[in-house]
């Protein structure tokens, strides 16, 4: 009788243990694909805030010629799909097409000088790239490090038992937009 009672002690014990290696794991995997969220909030509100000061650049420009205004009508198409955007692949991709038409915006300017009179819009244009290119290394670093979690024992069981999976939405984008415009 003692036995059992021992060995019942000593499986409870056991038990306790796993469930609270399971609870913590289960808690930190959650936490860390909040992360992922919220830090993908943060970028989307950037990228959103970006596309809407493309509006602003837009006002000082309209008396370009021909050419430039090809550039300026893909800008708006651009900013106006990532405003519309409904999944991250699709505000990724809407990203890199603004990006693009803002490069070409920018070159356009260079050449004819023709924004230099607000500096302001400028300014707030290469704020809004930072905070970008920041957002984007955090987001694509929180999804490493949960990546990285599911793989590594125990965390492995509990993320199998959980149906948690790799997430491979990393925000990659051409080298030439990592780089915020130059004012």
């Amino acid at each position: 009788m003692r036995r059992a009672l021992i060995a019942l002690i000593l499986v409870v014990i056991v038990l306790t243990a796993v469930s609270g290696i399971i609870l913590r794991d289960y808690k930190q995997l959650s936490l860390e694909r909040h992360d992922i969220d919220v830090r993908w909030d943060q970028l989307d509100k950037d990228m959103k805030a970006r596309a809407n000061l493309v509006a602003s650049l837009m006002q000082p420009v309209k008396a370009y010629d021909r050419q430039e205004q090809g550039v300026l009508s893909e800008l708006a198409k651009a900013s106006a799909a990532l405003l519309a955007s409904q999944t991250k692949q699709d505000e990724m991709a809407a990203n890199g097409r603004l990006n693009s038409a803002l490069a070409r915006v920018f070159a356009a300017r260079d050449h004819a000088g023709r924004l230099a009179s607000d500096q302001t819009l400028q300014d707030d244009l290469a704020d809004a790239e930072q905070n970008i290119a920041n957002d984007r290394a955090d987001y694509n670093e929180a999804i490493q490090k949960y990546n990285t979690e599911i793989l590594l024992f125990p965390q492995n069981v509990t993320a199998a038992a959980f149906h948690f999976r790799r997430d491979n939405a990393y925000f990659q984008t051409p080298e030439e937009s990592n780089k915020p415009p130059q004012s």
